[in-house]
C-alpha cells in the first residue's frame, strides 16, 4: 500500500540534525501550513488503510495472503470502535 508522505518542504521542516526535539516541535506545530499538510497526509493514510480493511485486500509482500483476509474484518471492526470512543 502506498502512503505517500508531505511535500518535500514540509519533510525538510521537520527532519533533519534536530528533529524531534522540544524545540523544533514546537517551531513546526506553530506553522500552520506544516500542520495541514501533515494533517492531510494522516487523513489520507487513514482514508488508505480504511479502504483496504473494508475490502479485505493489501498490497505489496503480503499479497499472496491478503485475499480476504477474516484478520481484515476483524482490524477493521477494532478501528471503527476506537474511532467512536
Amino acid at each position: 500500500m502506498a502512503l505517500p508522505l508531505p511535500e518535500q518542504q514540509f519533510l525538510a521542516a521537520v527532519v533533519g540534525h534536530r528533529a524531534g526535539s522540544a524545540k523544533s516541535l514546537t517551531k513546526a506545530a506553530a506553522n500552520p501550513e506544516l500542520v495541514a499538510a501533515f494533517a492531510a497526509s494522516l487523513t489520507g493514510w487513514c482514508d488508505s488503510v480504511e479502504a483496504a480493511l473494508r475490502a479485505g485486500t493489501l498490497e505489496g509482500k503480503d499479497a499472496e495472503d491478503a485475499g480476504a483476509a477474516p484478520g481484515c474484518e476483524l482490524a477493521w471492526r477494532w478501528w471503527v470502535e476506537q474511532v467512536q470512543l
